[in-house]
């Protein structure tokens, strides 16, 4: 058990950043709370100082009632994750990191695996008509509505310090009239946005169109700003992006940030056994 016990802190590590991984793609959870407390406080938000804020966060929260423990009796409780875990045990740096790697190792394997399976799966598009409103059951769908292109909505947002925005559209059924809630809005990708129908200022028009479903996908700060012109919002809220293949950014992303971590932590790991063995 006490085995086990020491590598719970590397582990909690990696499964807390995974859940700030999904809540960045998908908009949920604390990483939506801090954004939206951003935008009320500052007008904006920045990813970048979002992930670091939310990366600092546990590890402060945990770290500063010991570290005044320490400071008052000193050597009496263990650091998290700053020289020995809690409990008591004491794992070398060398079996540490080896840990941390490990994990990532496993879950950027599971995660590319996956991408890589379902992105080889042929899709199934089940088809939608707003003319007669169902829920999706399935991840990718071809929806049939009316865009309501008076309503287009475009967010931007600071990424690495460059601005990228986001548009969206809703699509209703034929006879919804203002006041009606609205399910489901349209995230046009590139390819689809350069389309001129798709342009501030064109008159609502009938569309058909494929791509991957998000539940509850509208960012805070989008239905914010919706619900403020007017618009109310059904209780499940669906986003259709036109990039079919948008679902499995989440896997190639878990994949590349759990790689990177291999790459970070290998190098450190052979320099402390490098060391272990001069001092033996």
């Amino acid at each position: 058990m006490k085995n086990l016990l020491k590598f719970l802190p590397p582990a909690l590590m990696v499964v807390w950043f995974a859940y700030l991984l999904s809540g960045w793609y998908t908009y949920t959870g604390a990483w939506q709370w801090l954004a939206e407390w951003e935008l009320r406080q500052f007008g904006s938000y920045r990813e970048r100082a979002t992930l670091i804020a939310l990366i600092a966060a546990p590890l402060i929260a945990v770290n500063a009632p010991l570290l005044i423990v320490n400071i008052i009796r000193p050597n009496t409780v263990p650091y998290f994750l700053l020289g020995r875990p809690t409990w008591g045990l004491s794992v070398s740096p060398d079996r540490l990191l080896a840990a941390i790697a490990g994990i990532a190792l496993l879950t950027g394997t599971a995660a590319g695996i996956l991408g890589y399976v379902n992105g080889r799966t042929p899709k199934t598009f089940e088809v939608i008509d707003l003319a007669h409103p169902s829920s999706p059951t399935s991840r990718h769908i071809e929806l049939t509505g009316i865009a309501q292109t008076d309503a287009i909505l475009v967010f931007r947002k600071s990424v690495g310090g460059s601005m990228t925005s986001e548009t969206y559209i809703p699509v209703t059924a034929p006879d919804w009239r203002p006041g009606e809630p609205v399910s489901f809005f349209l995230k046009p990708h590139t390819d689809v946005y350069s389309n001129r129908l798709y342009q501030p200022g064109t008159p609502p028009f009938a569309i058909k169109q494929t791509g991957a479903i998000f539940t509850d996908g509208l960012p805070g700060m989008v239905r914010t700003e919706y619900e403020r012109r007017g618009y109310f919002m059904a209780q499940t809220v669906y986003v259709l992006d036109t990039d079919a293949k948008a679902d499995l950014t989440v896997y190639y992303v878990i994949a590349g940030v759990s790689g990177l971590c291999l790459l970070v932590t290998l190098p450190v790991w052979l320099v402390v056994r490098l060391k272990q063995r001069r001092t033996v």
